[in-house]
């Protein structure tokens, strides 16, 4: 609600004593922790999913390729005569980043997907949803206020 523009504000409750029985909440509950997660992710990406995305592609690509080039270097290195004989496909580490690899990517192209999509539903409403936020950047004193332009 905070994020539409809505004031948000906390209210007194009594809570009266359990009549009957015992509680059902445990004290280790994790019925709203997805719930809590998804609501942060709108949050802090509702505009820009790739972002996301491509952070967590990232940690994957990133050794895995430094992992692979190390590969393909030492592999020519062996080719040409330098070093001794070096067989690249004997390497279970080979298998690990290459599956790290393609990890990576699929993870950006669910990034890239997200983002296609957001872009598509949010093209016509791009007025209504951007200018808000950027007068609230700038400090503007009606920020809460949806932009009305003709």
């Amino acid at each position: 609600a905070h994020s539409y523009g809505f004031k948000i504000g906390e209210c007194p409750v009594r809570n009266s004593p359990r009549r009957y029985g015992s509680s059902k909440f445990t004290t280790l509950r994790y019925q709203g922790l997805v719930d809590l997660l998804s609501l942060l992710f709108i949050h802090n990406y509702h505009l820009s999913p790739l972002h996301f995305f491509a952070k967590i592609s990232a940690v994957f690509v990133v050794p895995s390729a430094s992992i692979l080039t190390y590969f393909v270097v030492r592999h020519l290195l062996a080719a040409i005569g330098v070093g001794g004989p070096y067989m690249i496909t004997e390497r279970p580490l080979l298998s690990i980043s290459l599956t790290m690899f393609l990890i990576g990517i699929n993870v950006l192209l669910t990034g890239f997907v997200c983002d296609f999509i957001l872009h598509h539903l949010v093209r016509g409403r791009r007025v209504s949803i951007s200018d808000p936020y950027v007068a609230r950047v700038l400090g503007d004193a009606d920020a809460d206020e949806p932009a009305r332009r003709q």
